[in-house]
């Protein structure tokens, strides 16, 4: 390899008890609606520019939002399909590569309620980050 450049954004929100980390996170990725102040990702506007916000950014939420009786390779193609993702290769190399990121490529056809708490972890993982988002909004 002769160059490699990233381009990560960390930001670290840990506050003492229970101080609205939900509730935040709920505000940023949309799922509440931001009443007072304004809030701003990449310059757009969470008031205005809901849509173009929740395209560039993806969510793995405290609990898992899995369905028991989709396989794993069914949960990515629902992802793809609900997000649009329009794509350069076939869905099945997509979904494929996607699973090999976590490992867990070998269990693709296996359904989910078979899969221990780390794989169901894995896998909301990828789920977060299917449409390579800007920004993955973690919750534990």
């Amino acid at each position: 390899m002769k160059e490699m450049i990233l381009n990560i954004y960390l930001f670290t929100f840990v506050p003492l008890f229970t101080t609205g980390k939900t509730s935040l996170l709920n505000s940023l990725s949309g799922v509440t609606k931001i009443v007072h102040g304004n809030c701003f990702v990449f310059g757009f506007d969470m008031r205005q520019d809901l849509y173009e916000i929740q395209t560039m950014t993806g969510s793995a939420p405290q609990d898992d939002l899995l369905y028991p009786e989709l396989t794993a390779e069914e949960h990515v193609i629902f992802y793809a399909k609900f997000r649009g993702l329009k794509l350069n290769q076939s869905l099945s190399d997509y979904v494929a590569e996607k699973l090999a990121q976590v490992g867990l490529e070998e269990r693709k056809k296996s359904k989910v309620r078979t899969f221990s708490g780390g794989m169901k972890r894995r896998l909301v993982m990828i789920l977060a980050t299917v449409g390579e988002p800007k920004i993955v909004f973690l919750v534990s």
